[in-house]
């Protein structure tokens, strides 16, 4: 087994990021050689000084199982771009990048990866201010690191494992919880009473245990064997599937996934060799020509012999190999940026809304006409007309809706909210529940009738609630709204108060207001968790440019002995309330 430094911290002959291959272990020392090509020394364990290899290098092999899973964004601002420590500690030093050189698409929330990494070399966790981090995989390869506060687990449960029966490619294999048979690849899933580390890859073995339902596993290296159960929840059988992972062409990382197909392949598709079988004469012998794992483009096919030949002139038959069909379609967001993709999106949405407009006006026209010469018709084109603008109207408003970015429709449906709450009198006369009295609020207003209730609210920041009281002044009878914010969405006092005058008076509320999009700017006087500084929340204060990218600056509420004010790149942080009442410095 190949053994590698990857350094996360530059030194004088390292460099951070890149990989150092160990060439010989002596006397407690790894031996690797530097960027120059002469060999240095590092202690294995803390010298006198209380220094090794770890304060600069991640150990790593070339055999880290990939994890397989998937999971779906739920907090994209959970995602850590510069954190070179953690995510070489997971394997893959790739994920993480220098602040103002991360050009990667961001994941969105929503977005489903695939995660690589959950543990070290050694199989255990790594953990940052208290929450388990992740390295993940996004559909266009690209690799980063995930806090798990910004992510959910689902529950489909694949391992990706080098397959040496095609060359040490990457295959994915099914996770299935049932007793394994002899020569059967697991994964150990808990530990109950063993000394296997979680995660270690195991083969089962003919020898026989004395526990029941137990089996014998032994691991990679062949030097420790024992007894795993199933129904403990200490292992799952890892079935062989037909999907491999590919390196994307033309990428320095990432994979694509690839399904096996026993079929014949046609000119211009990508087939791995699997049974292979052609050779050819070297040194008066004859010798493999190709190997399983071989991927060859199809060039030819022959239909007569049942021979295809490749781009690089190697031919087989078809029984020899497997074609390769994509499971998704190759990524398109690398090619552009986001801003160029909504754009495009907004420019060809305008330019449908504007035929759709001459459409209709071109229909007006006609109406008219058959107006104007026939003014006597059993169908009435005075209603016809009528029918058409009106129809006209709402298909132009929700064309134009459907180009508002989600911030201007939330910004639209607050303003909406305020206004409701702003406005009792067109409440007037309504029914109250429980309540012998119709709705007659008291405002400043208030000349044509005699109040009888006040309303107020109660904002419950902490727990993300607003309370409506309506109170009758005659006979002292209390009405109550409730509305609470769900898990996940951002918090607004003005929409909350909407809801629950509605909730309170007994009316439905309006459907915009249990669907509002979430905020996608953050703006001074919005309640942000930060990512960064230990998870401090606060009022955003000030926003600006550094030069770099956008930032923010945060009151720390969460706890001012650490410090009055954070520093935040606006992509490092959460809105939690965009309420944005005055706040002080």
């Amino acid at each position: 087994m190949t053994k590698y430094f990857r350094c996360f911290k530059s030194g004088q002959y390292i460099t951070a990021g890149k990989r150092y291959e160990i060439i010989a272990e002596v006397d407690g020392l790894f031996v690797f050689l530097d960027d120059d090509g002469v060999e240095h020394c590092w202690s294995i364990e803390p010298g006198g000084d209380g220094g090794n290899y770890r304060d600069h290098f991640i150990l790593e092999t070339d055999d880290k199982p990939i994890d397989g899973r998937k999971a779906e964004v739920i907090h994209p601002g959970r995602r850590w771009t510069s954190y070179y420590a953690l995510s070489a500690k997971l394997g893959y030093p790739d994920a993480s990048r220098d602040y103002g050189e991360d050009d990667r698409v961001h994941p969105k929330e929503g977005d489903v990866v695939t995660i690589l990494s959950a543990t070290d070399l050694a199989g255990d966790a790594v953990v940052h201010d208290g929450n388990r981090v992740y390295v993940v995989e996004s559909e266009n390869g690209e690799h980063h690191t995930f806090s798990e506060k910004g992510l959910r687990i689902l529950s489909d449960s694949i391992t990706v494992l080098p397959d040496e029966s095609l060359g040490g490619i990457g295959r994915e294999y099914r996770e299935v919880n049932r007793k394994a048979d002899e020569g059967e690849t697991a994964k150990v899933i808990g530990p109950s009473g063993h000394k296997f580390s979680v995660g270690t890859i195991v083969k089962a073995t003919s020898e026989k245990s004395a526990v029941t339902d137990g089996v014998r596993f032994i691991n990679k290296c062949g030097d420790l064997v024992q007894t795993l159960v199933h129904t403990h929840g200490d292992y799952v059988v890892l079935e062989p599937t037909d999907i491999v992972h590919l390196p994307i062409k033309g990428h320095i990382s990432g994979t694509e996934r690839l399904r096996m197909v026993d079929r014949k392949a046609t000119v211009g598709e990508r087939v791995i060799m699997t049974e292979a079988t052609g050779t050819r004469i070297e040194g008066g012998r004859s010798v493999p020509d190709y190997h399983n794992g071989n991927i060859f483009e199809i060039a030819r096919i022959n239909d007569g012999a049942d021979l295809a030949t490749s781009t690089s002139g190697k031919m087989f038959y078809q029984r020899e190999y497997h074609v390769l069909e994509p499971l998704t379609d190759a990524p398109l967001l690398s090619e552009q940026s986001a801003q160029d993709q909504a754009a495009a999106t907004i420019s060809s949405l305008a330019l449908r809304l504007g035929a759709l407009t001459e459409r209709i006006d071109t229909l007006e026209a006609k109406v008219d006409a058959v107006y104007t010469t026939q003014p006597t018709t059993a169908v009435g084109p005075e209603a016809v007309l009528k029918a058409v603008r009106k129809f006209s109207e709402g298909l132009k408003r929700s064309v134009s809706d459907a180009l508002k970015t989600p911030q201007q429709r939330r910004d639209e449906i607050v303003e909406r909210a305020k206004a409701d709450v702003a406005d009792l009198r067109k409440y007037k006369g309504t029914p109250i529940p429980n309540d012998t009295v119709c709705f007659r609020p008291l405002t400043k207003q208030t000349k044509d009738y005699v109040p009888m209730h006040t309303v107020e609210y109660v904002v419950n920041r902490n727990k993300r609630a607003v309370v409506a009281i309506i109170r009758c002044t005659c006979d002292g009878h209390i009405t109550r709204g409730i509305a609470k914010c769900a898990p996940g969405d951002v918090f607004n006092a003005h929409i909350g108060k909407a809801i629950a005058l509605y909730r309170a008076l007994g009316l439905e509320v309006p459907a915009d207001y249990l669907n509002v999009p979430k905020p996608t700017e953050v703006r001074v006087g919005d309640v942000v968790e930060g990512t960064s500084h230990s998870g401090a929340i606060g009022p955003v204060l000030e926003i600006g440019h550094d030069g770099e990218e956008n930032f923010v600056i945060y009151r720390n509420d969460t706890d001012r002995r650490y410090v009055n004010k954070c520093w935040s790149g606006v992509t490092r942080v959460i809105i939690l309330d965009d309420t944005r009442e005055e706040v002080a410095a």
